[in-house]
């Protein structure tokens, strides 16, 4: 199956990642709910995977995981996966749970990009220790939510951020359903 063709919003999402990360080594990129977020990361992965980069994707629940698999088998993404009960490969893009690659990190060759999901959680003690034990892979972090209810920022992890269109935006192109407010 070919892989999906990017909304035209996804598209200059995913430009403005390349743009930004021509000068940073860590970005952040945030978009709402419902916009794709997994499509556009799985679709850089493609492309970095084709230039032989190494990959790994991580999220910290196993429902994204699984989501994040799926979407990189729609993209036709060989893969392996680091968590429980699956085997990690030897193909360049790994998928992985965050609690097993912290505990498995003696095992896994470092990748060149790291890819967090949910990364507004980068700045816990377990993502923190892995951006440590990889300090020369490029991080790209993906996220609806910049900020955390403990008010910490994302600041100390990444350089630059690029933000996606708005709800507003995608409810006046119809991808987003509108909503009533009560």
């Amino acid at each position: 199956m070919p892989p999906p063709d990017l909304r035209p919003y996804q598209v200059n999402f995913v430009a403005n990642i390349r743009a930004a990360f021509r000068t940073n080594k860590r970005v952040l990129a945030v978009s709402p709910t419902g916009s794709g977020k997994t499509i556009c990361f799985a679709y850089v992965t493609t492309h970095a995977a084709a230039k032989g980069t190494r990959v790994i994707v991580m999220a910290h629940r196993t429902e994204i995981v699984d989501q994040i698999s799926t979407a990189l088998d729609t993209m036709g993404v060989r893969h392996g996966r680091i968590q429980p009960s699956h085997n990690m490969t030897g193909d360049s893009v790994q998928v992985g749970m965050i609690q097993t690659i912290a505990r498995r990190l003696d095992h896994i060759t470092p990748p060149e990009l790291l890819i967090l999901d949910e990364s507004h959680h980068a700045v816990s003690k377990s993502y923190l220790n892995i951006l440590a034990a990889w300090p020369s892979a490029k991080i790209l972090g993906v996220t609806a939510t910049p900020q955390r209810l403990d008010g910490r920022g994302l600041g100390s992890v990444f350089s630059a951020m690029v933000c996606g269109p708005t709800c507003a935006d995608l409810i006046a192109e119809k991808w987003l359903a509108p909503y009533t407010y009560l």
